[in-house]
């Protein structure tokens, strides 16, 4: 009698661990899986905006809009030129410098021909200085490794004195912060 018990003991010791086996192994090929696709999204969507970019600029400003996780204000220092906005979409990049191939022109002497760039990765965004001549200063301290941008941050190119400032607005859709909050702000 007492081999019988065992012997149950044991079988149903051996489905449990077959069924939690089982359950692990589900969760981690679905994981897996989720992985693969978001990482397959991911670099569909960069490739499209890149296409974009080059042949359709407007349609590009559309999706960059609709994708945003921030905007760039970028005020030139004249009173009468309104500041621009740049929306940086998921995985984007923004180059910036004098360069008229760059997605943010900058007409400043001190600035380098490819000075700058934004990239977005999942739901930061980054900026580098591309080895500019006079440099890069996020909130007064230089750029000298990517640095991952917080709302409010403010950029300076090429001198800290510099007319030209770029302010890093992040977009939480589901707060105030959003595109229809700033626009309430005049931001």
């Amino acid at each position: 009698m007492g081999s019988q018990i065992n012997s149950v003991e044991v079988i149903v010791l051996s489905a449990a661990i077959g069924l939690v086996t089982s359950a692990i192994t589900a969760f981690v090929t679905v994981r897996l899986q989720m992985y693969q696709e978001r990482a397959r999204w991911q670099k569909d969507f960069a490739l499209k905006l890149a296409e974009f970019q080059s042949t359709s600029p407007g349609q590009a400003e559309k999706v960059a809009q609709q994708f945003a996780i921030g905007v760039l204000m970028i005020d030139e220092g004249e009173s009468n030129i309104p500041r621009k906005r740049e929306f940086i979409p998921f995985y984007g990049c923004l180059a910036v410098g004098t360069d008229p191939s760059n997605n943010i022109v900058i007409k400043e002497n001190l600035c380098s021909s490819k000075h700058l760039l934004f990239f977005a990765s999942h739901s930061d965004v980054y900026a580098v200085d591309l080895k500019s001549q006079n440099g890069t200063w996020v909130n007064g301290k230089r750029l000298t490794q990517p640095h991952r941008l917080a709302h409010g941050d403010e950029i300076t190119l090429a001198d800290r004195r510099s007319a030209t400032k770029i302010t890093f607005v992040a977009i939480d859709r589901g707060t105030e912060r959003s595109i229809w909050g700033m626009r309430r702000r005049g931001l």
